[in-house]
């Protein structure tokens, strides 16, 4: 009777093995899902570290598109402020004329 016995702790065995076999699957399946998530960690570490050093450039760039505004806008200013004051004297002398004529 004891072949019966050997039997049975042999399929015990298989499917033991069986398990183990789909363990060490897992296992791999998962440390190559680690490693996948540590690249792409690695992968936006490195794309923040070059947004931070694109910030400052990026910031400069942008007060310097400002700076630029800014001397436009005080140009335009500038040259509205010229053209009233040729106005106002465009019709004082106008007004002097018609007065004198």
């Amino acid at each position: 009777g004891s072949g019966g016995a050997r039997g049975r702790r042999g399929a015990e065995r298989d499917r033991l093995q069986v398990e183990i076999d789909q363990m060490a699957k897992d296992l791999d399946a998962y440390i190559a899902d680690l490693h996948a998530a540590e690249e792409t960690e690695q992968a936006l570490r490195a794309d923040m570290q070059q947004a931070n050093q694109r910030a400052p450039t990026a910031e400069a760039d942008a007060n310097t598109a400002i700076a630029h505004a800014q001397q436009q806008v005080a140009e335009v200013k500038g040259r509205a402020e010229q053209l009233e004051k040729e106005n106002t004297r465009l019709n004082t002398l106008l007004e002097q004329r018609l007065s004198a004529a």
